[in-house]
């Protein structure tokens, strides 16, 4: 497929308006920029995502996770996401290895973190130093906010939280990597108008909004076309605080209002809220420190850009997980 937005198509202005199906399909383009994700990401993935709906973390999960984080170059970026949105139980349960990480996450969770730093560092080897400064500024903040507020309303969930926050801009890379005069042509309309983001030049320039790649990204990871769907619909509302929307669409609506206006007000947003997506108030004062500790002072651990330089302990790799033989099972392989 021929992708818009080239340097000499740049438009800003006119309002395009093209079908869910093929603004999907131009996304589906953008996203194939990436390149395919290595077996060793995405067979993870697909594991994990599928113990989560098993409600556990099988044998074949523990072996999958449990090699991956044999590279200290991705566990330790997972331990900081670790400490980052549940320090305490990562320290109780074991700390600084793999293990901690096992029994402190859930599969579903342990997905997000992989798919979340994966990406990052993906989209990183693709754009200019110059853009992914700018861009990777935003990222971080959003990730780590958006984390926040999914640990804080179990209903909306640390891994689609943090993919509300980062997934939408890490998608920007994708644009600027097709077309760089046009990407600085958008970001440049954006300063002017003083908006975060403005989706009718989005799709009159490239085709398809942020929204729609994000969301084809959910399926590639493996969770599936109905999350993927609620995802682009909950965050395409932006003239609505969500009222007649179903949960599967609302969670994702709500994330985005927690999100901006924790970050900006310091406060829940001013809206009739749903029960289920209410916080206990012991997870809104977990929340609220949390997020004004990031607005105020940035990211404590920074967790995206740790390396393996970063380790925290004297080892060079982590120590492997320990998995029981399960007969019923095979283990996954490269």
């Amino acid at each position: 497929m021929t992708l818009q937005g080239s340097d000499e198509q740049t438009r800003i202005g006119n309002k395009a308006v093209l079908n869910c199906a093929e603004s999907l399909k131009v996304a589906r383009a953008y996203a194939n920029l990436l390149g395919e994700i290595p077996s060793s990401f995405s067979s993870v993935l697909r594991t994990l995502i599928s113990d989560e709906a098993k409600g556990s973390l099988s044998n074949n999960g523990k072996f999958a996770i449990g090699r991956l984080l044999k590279s200290p170059a991705l566990f330790v970026p997972l331990y900081y996401g670790g400490l980052t949105f549940r320090g305490d139980a990562i320290k109780e349960n074991g700390g600084e290895t793999p293990d901690a990480l096992l029994k402190t996450f859930s599969p579903e969770d342990l997905s997000g973190l992989v798919a979340t730093t994966y990406l990052y560092r993906r989209v990183r080897t693709l754009i200019s130093d110059e853009v992914w400064s700018d861009l990777s500024a935003q990222v971080k903040p959003a990730a780590e906010i958006g984390g926040h507020v999914g640990v804080g309303i179990p209903k909306i969930g640390l891994t689609m939280g943090m993919f509300v926050g980062a997934l939408p801009l890490l998608a920007l890379g994708l644009f600027h990597r097709h077309a760089e005069k046009s990407y600085k042509v958008y970001r440049r309309h954006l300063r002017s108008k003083k908006v975060p983001m403005d989706l009718d030049v989005e799709m009159t320039t490239w085709g398809c909004t942020r929204f729609d790649i994000a969301s084809v990204l959910l399926q590639i990871f493996g969770y599936g076309v109905g999350t993927a769907n609620t995802f682009a619909q909950g965050l395409s509302c932006l003239t609505t605080e969500g009222q007649g929307l179903p949960d599967e669409v609302y969670r994702f609506k709500v994330a985005t209002m927690w999100m901006k206006e924790l970050s900006t007000e310091g406060r829940e947003p001013q809206i009739k809220h749903r029960g289920d997506f209410y916080p206990t108030q012991q997870r809104m004062s977990v929340m609220l420190s949390a997020i004004s500790g990031i607005a105020a002072n940035g990211s404590k651990f920074n967790f995206l850009d740790k390396s393996k330089d970063d380790a925290a302990g004297k080892e060079t790799s982590p120590p492997e997980v320990e998995v029981e033989p399960e007969k019923a099972e095979t283990p996954l392989v490269e």
